[in-house]
């Protein structure tokens, strides 16, 4: 959910990416789109400014588009920093001028990612997603498995969205499924979900969520119960321009019983993010990790993780990266580790059939284990990789790896 704008019409600002192509420079132009009825949508929007530039006989924004409907993802761009747009769950193309306010000043460029090389303005190569999809690409969501010979399957649903006005949408959801097989066995899912998502102004947007997912399993008279209760919480805010921060935080409680064995586990996991734009090419990012398990109400692992990478563009066709990050773990009993890594990275995209990079990693180790056997290691490790569109049907991906590594293992006293 996004503020809305009540007036029928807008004029705003539209700062658009122009890049004649992948070898080209780019820069952001701006153009003045006047007197939008509110009601239009982001891609409506961009035809009537083409309409406009078609007319003047300057050369019209090239973006991709194909249903319109939400579906097939085809038109995603960045839209004031934040892929797809400012909406949440959402395409470009289902974006509406009644996000914005009369004034604003848009700024739109392609997808910023390795995998989309620009082909023109705001159009990217989506050819390593389309391969993903070709190749019978899954998701892990857990769809369930196919129903016992002579069951019987139930199945009851319900979903609710409600604004609240001031930036904020209620949404509620509830899932019931049933099934009795033959053979006295039985199963029970219900799923409930609850989630609010707060849109104050373009530059802060937050959301809470919590989901309940209970099952009962009978089979032979024997009930075995489960459920998993997650919180999830997540805010980002522009905090000036090319600036932005970003809150995660995830809370997983596991209760089950199997063979009337009841068992508790648990898992949290909170990130914070900072990205900071240093120029048009130039991205800064740094990021800090803690993930924690529980059992049975004690603690089984924490792992905390700081990483921080700089990328940035040698020339028109050449990117390079360097990352540095460390992670430190504490185990059951005596159990802990640390480890340390900085790597380098350089790939070139002069070709627009072909691209190739390298990459040197240096990562340094130490852990004690259990039964308090200390060890470590130093890993260099160099990797190349050559990404070739030989047609239209055939690609060829080839990549080769050295690592050298060495370590020592010793008991302590």
């Amino acid at each position: 959910m996004v503020a809305e704008n009540t007036s029928k019409t807008l004029s705003v600002t539209l700062r658009v990416w122009r890049q004649a192509g992948p070898d080209a420079p780019g820069r952001f132009v701006d153009y003045p789109a006047k007197n939008l009825n509110s009601s239009m949508s982001f891609l409506e929007m961009l035809d009537v400014v083409n309409d406009e530039l078609t007319k003047r006989g300057e050369e019209p924004i090239a973006f991709a588009h194909d249903c319109r409907e939400g579906i097939c993802g085809t038109c995603s761009c960045t839209i004031n920093g934040k892929p797809h747009g400012p909406g949440h769950g959402i395409a470009t193309c289902q974006t509406y001028l009644r996000s914005f306010k009369d004034g604003d000043t848009i700024v739109v460029e392609p997808f910023r990612a390795r995998a989309f090389p620009l082909v023109k303005d705001l159009v990217v190569d989506r050819a390593a997603f389309d391969q993903i999809i070709q190749a019978g690409g899954f998701i892990s969501v857990r769809t369930g498995a196919a129903p016992a010979l002579n069951a019987m399957t139930e199945r009851a649903a319900v979903t609710a969205v409600q604004p609240l006005g001031s930036g904020m949408e209620f949404t509620g959801e509830y899932d019931r499924l049933y099934t009795n097989a033959s053979g006295g066995s039985a199963s029970t899912s219900d799923n409930g979900l609850l989630r609010l998502t707060v849109t104050p102004t373009h530059a802060l947007t937050g959301n809470i969520e919590y989901a309940l997912q209970s099952a009962e399993n009978v089979v032979d008279a024997r009930r075995d119960p489960s459920s998993d209760h997650t919180l999830t919480v997540g805010a980002r805010a522009d905090v000036c321009t090319g600036l932005s921060l970003e809150y995660g935080g995830y809370w997983l409680g596991q209760h089950g019983s199997t063979a009337g064995v009841a068992s508790t586990s648990g898992t949290t996991n909170q990130t914070l993010s900072l990205t900071s734009r240093l120029a048009e090419d130039t991205v800064l990012s740094a990021s800090g990790y803690r993930t924690e398990d529980t059992l049975d109400g004690q603690r089984a692992d924490r792992e905390d993780t700081v990483q921080g990478a700089l990328q940035t563009s040698l020339g028109s066709s050449s990117d390079f990266t360097w990352s540095l990050g460390n992670t430190a773990t504490l185990g059951t009993g005596p159990s802990h580790g640390s480890s340390t890594y900085t790597g380098l990275a350089l790939r070139n995209r002069a070709n627009p059939r072909a691209t190739y990079g390298v990459a040197y990693t240096w990562m340094t180790s130490q852990n004690v284990d259990s039964n308090d056997v200390a060890g470590r290691a130093i890993n260099n490790g160099v990797t190349t990789d050559l990404l070739w569109m030989l047609t239209s049907q055939a690609v060829l991906d080839l990549r080769l790896g050295y690592l050298l590594s060495r370590g020592t293992a010793t008991t302590q006293q």
